[in-house]
């Protein structure tokens, strides 16, 4: 594919807004009650370790951009061009394999919080429409919604987390350090496997215009993912303490309802609703555009429109076989923890070693 009309789009700051979207709204819904339910006050453990782990694909990522030289992901693998759609197909997958459990839960958690009466079928629908009308725009398009909203919901969190402190109770957190082993491995792995979502950068990193600001783009970005998480995981903890916390299906929710200050601030879910409901379908946006513009750089521009299509119809016809918050977690664990995480990451190392091989080739005659 030529690359001629390949040109720079979005900003370094566009390009942390995208990253952030890319995780942090579902991380933050389907990431604390099973984190807790396992291993209690030790989940906070597994978030920090999961966000050192996390440092490989953003390293893996920042590799691949400089071997790209500010060009679309093609660039990189030269007359490769077999190479590069391989591994552009590795990341479809990947995207197809997260993308039904974020409609998911957008639609479950609209039912159980506000809209119990309205069929999750047409909460996907609805959804499904404005992303692919938004998709369709490009990522220029996409960095422009992702920078209106990130920083409305980045501010909501410690804002809520504020709110909560008159119900904190910080004995639950004693003793300080990890008491079970297996939050610093297989809890670490868990939030390690949202978290490594900053891998997207390989593509949304291409479109910089300012390449100078990526790095610091992709560390703040993996940041600030782990320090909401780690919010949203010990609001319920502080509040309730993991003995209770564990046994709630969506802890964070029920805490953030907990918030109370008379007539003043009552029902703080539902206002918190609205904005994590757009921002989870900005990261439907951000999957659906990441696969659909690999897929644009290797096969040509023209694909890029019937990948949205198809992605997303796809997708979230998929999600509906999910009818509960318990079907998400469940599909979570064996699409997203077994399957698409480890693929995300595989295909990372191998695009790096593939770019690392064909630099140190020897050049023919």
């Amino acid at each position: 594919m030529s690359t001629e009309h390949f040109r720079p789009i979005i900003t370094s700051r566009q390009l942390l807004y995208l990253l952030i979207a890319a995780t942090m709204p579902t991380q933050d819904l389907l990431m604390p009650g099973p984190l807790i339910k396992a291993f209690g006050k030790d989940a906070l453990w597994a978030i920090l370790v999961g966000g050192i782990l996390a440092v490989v694909p953003l390293l893996l990522a920042l590799y691949i951009l400089r071997r790209q030289r500010c060009g679309p992901f093609v660039a990189a693998f030269g007359s490769h061009l077999f190479v590069a759609r391989v591994f552009a197909a590795l990341f479809v997958v990947v995207a197809l394999l997260g993308l039904s459990n974020i409609f998911a839960s957008l639609a479950q958690m609209l039912h159980v919080d506000l809209l119990e009466f309205t069929p999750a079928t047409i909460t996907t629908l609805l959804a499904a429409f404005v992303a692919i009308y938004a998709a369709l725009g490009g990522p220029e398009v996409v960095g422009r919604i992702a920078e209106l909203l990130a920083p409305i919901v980045l501010i909501e969190v410690p804002m809520l987390f504020g709110l909560a402190m008159p119900w904190f109770n910080f004995v639950h957190m004693f003793p300080l350090t990890p008491q079970d082993g297996h939050a610093l491995t297989l809890g670490a792995y868990q939030a390690f496997s949202f978290l490594a979502e900053v891998g997207f950068a390989v593509y949304f990193g291409s479109l910089a215009r300012d390449p100078e600001g990526i790095p610091r783009a992709l560390w703040t970005a993996l940041g600030v993912n782990v320090l909401m998480l780690l919010l949203t995981t010990g609001m319920p903890l502080l509040m309730f303490g993991p003995e209770h916390s564990s046994i709630l299906a969506a802890p964070t929710v029920t805490a953030v309802r907990t918030i109370h200050y008379g007539f003043l601030i009552e029902r703080l879910d539902s206002l918190m609703t609205a904005p994590w409901a757009a921002f989870v379908i900005v990261k439907i946006v951000v999957w659906t555009t990441f696969a659909s513009g690999l897929l644009g750089d290797v096969f040509g521009r023209r694909a890029y429109r019937p990948a949205v299509w198809a992605l997303i119809l796809v997708a979230s016809y998929a999600s509906l076989r999910m009818k509960d918050l318990g079907a998400v977690e469940t599909s979570v664990k064996s699409l997203w923890y077994d399957s698409g995480a480890p693929l995300l990451v595989l295909t990372l190392v191998l695009a790096a070693a593939f770019l690392r091989w064909q630099r140190r080739r020897p050049a023919r005659a």
